[in-house]
């Protein structure tokens, strides 16, 4: 079958129409939500940004304790006070960082007499018994819109409820990037991949039957712009949720043809496992405690212009449309702050510059705000970008491109992360039908030989031996010859 690959960027001016996406429809109520049922009168539709990806958030889990700087672990009881739906005591011994992982451990433990508010409204506290404890960490920090991703392995078993999700409020804003539950066939248990948006206290679910997500790493990658959220499994495209009706090319003036679901603040990103309480949906006999779900890494990128240099002189929102409350970044290879700038209480921002950062006479930091100033010489680098691969029956999949370090890539081979740190991963698909062998070969800048070995299987390569600096990665095909080259710096 012949396939065409392209990206499609349309201007979206005054006026816009966009693809209806593959949320699920059942009963007229979901149809509502899903697809909105009234109109408000807007004219703030915007320009497709052109701009690259850049790496504004990363953590990689390395040491042996959790960043506080970067992250917040609930202790007690997280939501749902009432325990209609989960109950568990949150336990920030239970949040666990080594060999470059986050463990967040789930438990059988008996926690006595525990303070709970119940009601803000009146306040009342009462105090509960508990049969597990386990864990749940956000970020300080908030994040509006960007392409957010994490490798992460799952915890399984009856009545686990393990979830990586975004949320901020007001307005009432969240997307899960996944939940596994219980399912009535227990064959299914970590197999149904939910997803779901939520806006304005609407929501709109979605799910598919993948494999045991328990068994292996997997990289659950959530896109989130101006239009619609994208959501990916290992760089194949598993929803999309729009932000804008199908409204054909029928358009009319002061018209916002908004979804109600969609998310409209900036959100926090939350790693947690709940456990699932009442209906028959506490955990029993044949689950495993203690477990743990296993985080390898969590990333955040946003498409941000990288100037020559880069001035901010008075109010930033007039260049940079920065918000009040969420992780606002600027790059470029000079940035210059002064004439009057002033980062207030409770505001953030986040500089990256390859040259140098200049704080001119007039800028102003006030207490309790969030600044940081970093100096990195890939700060203005291209990043993986996703790109469509359209073939003759309309299905639509993922296929990685890349910018920046890399080059000549396969289209079923992932080298990542680029920059690498202390691990290097090389991942090649499983092929039921067949078996492919892939000779790897490392050489240094100079060209001189590292390491090389056959391999059929995805492989993880440790990094901290060598020093920083550029790295070649050949992959020849063993039954094509085809050879495919990478360029991994290494920091």
């Amino acid at each position: 079958m012949k396939k065409y690959y392209f990206i499609l960027l349309i201007p979206l001016l005054w006026f816009s129409f966009i693809a209806k996406g593959q949320e699920i429809r059942g009963d007229d109520d979901l149809d509502r939500k899903c697809f909105g049922s009234t109109v408000y009168p807007s004219d703030t539709l915007h320009i497709c940004s052109s701009d690259t990806w850049k790496l504004v958030f990363e953590e990689n889990f390395n040491g042996d304790t959790l960043d506080l700087n970067k992250w917040r672990p609930i202790k007690g009881v997280a939501r749902d006070r009432t325990f209609s739906i989960q109950k568990a005591w949150h336990k920030p011994e239970n949040i666990v960082v080594s060999n470059g992982l986050l463990k967040i451990v789930s438990k059988r433990e008996t926690m006595l007499h525990m303070p709970v508010v119940t009601s803000w409204n009146p306040y009342t506290v009462e105090y509960v018994d508990f049969d597990y404890t386990t864990g749940e960490i956000w970020t300080n920090s908030k994040f509006y819109q960007g392409k957010l991703t994490a490798r992460i392995k799952i915890s399984k078993g009856w009545g686990l409820w393990p979830a990586f999700w975004m949320y901020g409020d007001p307005p009432y804003s969240e997307i899960d990037v996944f939940e596994f539950w219980n399912e009535s066939d227990r064959s299914l248990l970590s197999k149904v991949h939910n997803m779901c948006v939520h806006g304005n206290g609407e929501w709109c679910p979605s799910d598919y039957t993948g494999s045991d997500f328990s068994t292996d790493f997997h990289e659950f990658t959530m896109i989130w712009d101006e239009y619609a959220i994208y959501f990916y499994v290992d760089g194949r495209l598993k929803r999309t949720h729009t932000h804008y009706w199908d409204v054909g090319c029928t358009l009319y003036p002061n018209t916002d043809y908004r979804k109600l679901t969609y998310p409209e603040a900036p959100m926090s990103i939350i790693l947690n496992v709940a456990i699932q309480h009442n209906d028959g949906n506490d955990p029993d006999k044949t689950t495993p405690f203690p477990s743990q779900m296993e985080v390898d890494y969590v990333r955040l990128y946003q498409r941000l212009p990288c100037y020559d240099e880069s001035t901010i002189i008075t109010a930033p929102t007039s260049i940079y449309n920065f918000r009040d409350g969420a992780f606002n970044s600027v790059v470029g290879t000079t940035i210059k702050m002064g004439g009057g700038f002033t980062l207030n209480n409770r505001q953030q921002l986040y500089a990256k510059a390859t040259d140098k950062i200049v704080l001119q006479s007039g800028f102003t930091a006030k207490a309790g705000c969030d600044f940081i100033a970093k100096i990195d010489p890939l700060a203005c680098n291209g990043s993986r970008e996703m790109e469509d691969e359209i073939d003759e029956d309309g299905d639509a999949e993922i296929i990685p491109k890349m910018t920046g370090q890399e080059e000549n890539i396969m289209t079923d081979i992932r080298v990542f992360p680029n920059p690498a740190y202390d691990k290097l991963f090389i991942e090649i698909p499983y092929y039921p039908e067949k078996t492919v062998q892939y000779k790897m070969q490392m050489l240094n800048a100079q060209g001189k030989m590292l390491q090389k070995f056959i391999t059929e299987h995805s492989i993880s390569m440790e990094m901290n031996n060598y020093s920083e600096g550029l790295y070649l990665i050949n992959i020849t095909n063993m039954e094509t010859g085809e050879i495919n080259n990478y360029k991994i710096i290494k920091l």
